[in-house]
């Protein structure tokens, strides 16, 4: 199943790219919007794992827009960012899950699996 990170730093994205890949997991990385959107139409991922601070963007605003969008709408998110007070509302923005940077993978990993078995669950019933 494919994750797309999506993230403005690049030693992040290799971290989790490499970390998520020795889970098991098949991994693409986006830097902003425009590689966001350019992933999504080429493959649809399985789970959407986004940064709030995006550069000029806000993930927050940009999962809302993916929550919208029929084309789009199913594929779970995770956000994610260092700052507690841009994740207390993260179910308004309608992502699935949340997480605190600095994370531990094992807490990160436990939160992709188990949106994944709700997704697939949805997908199959």
């Amino acid at each position: 199943m494919k994750i797309l990170i999506v993230d403005d730093s690049p030693d992040l994205l290799n971290i989790l790219h490499w970390s998520l890949k020795r889970c098991g997991y098949s991994c693409e990385t986006a830097y902003y919007r425009e590689g966001l959107i350019r992933n999504i139409s080429t493959t649809v991922p399985a789970l959407i794992l986004m940064d709030v601070n995006l550069d000029a963007d806000d993930g927050r605003q940009l999962c809302l827009e993916l929550k919208q969008n029929p084309a789009t709408k199913t594929i779970p998110v995770i956000l994610c960012s260092a700052r507690h007070e841009l994740l207390q509302n993260f179910k308004s923005f309608l992502a699935d899950d949340y997480i605190e940077k600095p994370f531990e993978m094992k807490l990160l990993v436990s939160k992709i699996e188990k949106l994944l078995k709700l997704s697939t669950h949805k997908l199959t019933s």
